[in-house]
């Protein structure tokens, strides 16, 4: 998706650390029309970077990821009333004739209170890095 006119700072979320393997920091959500609850995480850096991405809760309605101590400064995170104010979104992966997948093992998290995110990498995650969207 392309990126048209001005982007309010307000609408910019701030990744410190990037996603791994791209070079981007700054990103909006974009909502494609007619595909609803997937989103499109466009970065503002490099219009070449756009990921699909479907909230976690849409997908698995309990969903929960912990966050370690670096997850919670990135997301400056400081009392444990921000719960309501995380949007966990997870990217979309097209596989084989099975159907898409997302990745609900490494969410990247977004702190909707402050426009600050990053991605959960590297804990023991019950979910599935493959995780079929059929089966909800």
């Amino acid at each position: 998706m392309e990126l048209k006119g001005d982007i309010p700072d307000s609408a910019v979320l701030t990744l410190d650390r990037g996603l791994p393997g791209l070079d981007a920091h700054q990103f909006v959500i974009l909502k494609p029309d007619g595909l609803e609850p997937i989103v499109m995480l466009q970065s503002v850096d490099n219009p070449g970077i756009g990921l699909p991405a479907i909230p976690c809760r849409s997908v698995i309605a309990g969903y929960e990821v912990e966050l370690d101590e670096d997850d919670r400064a990135e997301l400056a995170i400081t009392d444990e009333d921000v719960a309501p104010s995380l949007l966990y979104l997870a990217v979309l992966l097209i596989g084989d004739d099975s159907g898409p997948y997302c990745n609900l093992a490494a969410p990247i998290v977004i702190n909707a209170a402050n426009n600050r995110g990053c991605q959960v990498t590297g804990v023991d995650s019950p979910y599935s890095t493959l995780h079929p969207l059929a089966e909800g």
